[in-house]
Parts: C-alpha cells; sequence; structure tokens
C-alpha cells in the first residue's frame, strides 16, 4: 500500500475538497451531484436510450433529470419512461408552445433547486455524444472547473453543414470578440455558480460561452468525434439553419455594441 505523506486539508467546508499532498494541491470531489437538463423536440425514440446512457454512467447517483418537452407532436409522458434507482428525481416539462432549445435550458434550469455542490449538464437527446465524453465533463467539473465544453472534431453530417457551422461559429466568434467556439454543440457542464448566472441572465441562452468568458469563469475544452443520430433526423433544415444564421449575427451585433456602450459608461 502506499503511504502518501505530507497530507494536508487545505478547506473541509466547500467541495469540491482542496487537499495539499507533499506540496501540491489537489481537487478532489467527494460527492458527485449532477443534474441534467436534455432539450427535446420530436426525439421520442431517443429519450429512453439518452436515460438509459444516463444510468450507466459511472458515478453513484444522478440528482435530477429534467425533460423539457418543447411542445413536440407526440407529448411526452412520464408515466412511459423507466428510470433505475440510480436518478433521484426524472422530471418532464412542457412548454406551451415551440419556443425553441435556448428557452427550453432555461426552463430547466428554472425547475431546478440547486446548492452550491451541484453541477448541471446540458444533453441534447439524440444520441451523438458518448458515455466516455460525458463523464469527462463530469471528471473536469469535479476538478473545479466552472464551465466545460467539448469541440466537435469528427462530425457525422454533411459537408455543406460542417462548413456552414465553421462558418457561423468564427462569425459569431469574431464578432463577439471571444475565441472560437462550436456554439452549436450538444453537450455542455456547468458548476452551481455558472449555472445560477445563466439562470439569471437576460442574455439569450444561445450565447452561454459568450456569457461565461466575459464574466471570466474557469474554462476546460476538450475534442470529440461526435456520432450519427440514433433515431429521427435534425429538425434544422436549411431554410432554418439560415434564418438562424441571419438571428444569431443580428444579436451578436446587438450584445458587441451593447458592451461597448457599457465601457463608455
Amino acid at each position: 500500500m502506499q503511504q502518501i505523506v505530507g497530507l494536508m486539508v487545505l478547506d473541509a467546508t466547500e467541495l469540491p475538497l482542496k487537499l495539499m499532498i507533499n506540496g501540491e494541491i489537489t481537487i478532489y470531489s467527494v460527492v458527485d451531484r449532477i443534474n441534467f437538463i436534455l432539450p427535446s423536440f420530436n426525439e421520442g425514440k431517443n429519450i429512453q436510450h439518452t436515460l438509459d446512457l444516463i444510468s450507466s454512467i459511472n458515478i453513484k447517483f444522478i440528482q435530477s433529470i429534467i425533460i423539457v418537452d418543447d411542445h413536440s407532436k407526440n407529448k411526452i409522458k412520464i408515466q412511459d419512461l423507466k428510470k433505475t434507482d440510480k436518478i433521484k428525481k426524472l422530471k418532464v416539462i412542457r412548454n406551451k408552445k415551440n419556443s425553441g432549445k435556448a428557452f427550453s435550458l432555461k426552463q430547466g434550469l428554472n425547475h431546478l433547486n440547486l446548492t452550491k455542490n451541484d453541477n448541471v449538464i446540458f444533453l441534447d437527446i439524440d444520441g451523438q455524444y458518448s458515455k466516455k465524453s460525458i463523464e469527462r465533463i463530469i471528471k473536469l467539473l469535479n476538478e473545479g472547473n466552472d464551465y466545460v465544453f467539448p469541440t466537435r472534431k469528427k462530425r457525422s453530417v454533411p459537408l455543406r453543414r460542417r462548413i456552414f457551422s465553421n462558418l457561423h461559429n468564427t462569425t459569431i466568434s469574431k464578432i463577439l470578440n471571444i475565441p472560437t467556439v462550436d456554439f452549436f454543440v450538444g453537450l455542455k457542464g456547468f458548476s452551481f455558480l455558472a449555472s445560477e448566472k445563466l439562470r439569471t441572465t437576460t442574455i439569450n441562452m444561445r450565447y452561454s460561452h459568450y456569457i461565461l468568458t466575459i464574466c471570466s469563469f474557469k474554462q476546460k475544452s476538450f475534442d470529440i468525434s461526435e456520432k450519427d443520430r440514433m433515431f429521427g433526423r435534425s429538425s434544422y433544415n436549411h431554410i432554418n439553419l439560415i434564418n438562424l444564421a441571419i438571428k444569431d449575427t443580428l444579436y451578436a451585433l446587438k450584445l458587441r455594441l451593447a458592451s461597448k456602450n457599457e465601457k463608455k459608461n
């Protein structure tokens, strides 16, 4: 058995726990309090697969899972879903009308009762993100990061879709004067403080990266390869993507102008 020499607990009142071992600071999480928000629009066949995937994650329990149904054609019924004992709380909320993914994520945050030891993960229900990627998000959050997000290096979408995404990400990032990131990625993790910032902000949730960057939250990113969708098709067609690009560009310009005016004052 290896003996640890020079162990010192720096702060036992907060999680993650900070230890000093032989002069080096190590961050160690005693408890994983993980909450998932799953935005869903016509993803019926993928929902149970996603719940099973979350249940397979290598942690003791899931604090809560909130599925936000964005007024899908077939209403999601909680009695039709199977959950393991590992999931402490499973809740389905339904938007009164189709309001978009950003609105659904905000709704999910508003329905969580978080403590300072809670982390939150946004996860798309299309089955394109692996158990390994989710576990890495949790690990990096438990190491003390406030905001963790993957970057998709390999994608199972047509070339024109990848070109559009790259152009969109570059354009919006340059307008906002932040490093280029993958705005469309459907897997992100947040600490309690970052989650509360997103819950209380008036800025559109699609700009979570911008919000947390200008507020200097500690960030960590890693590369992933995106898998094929489990079932169905993406709700974004070419027309939707063009409209989204126009709206995003105008909104980004509005944010940049507001930021400049704020600095002047």
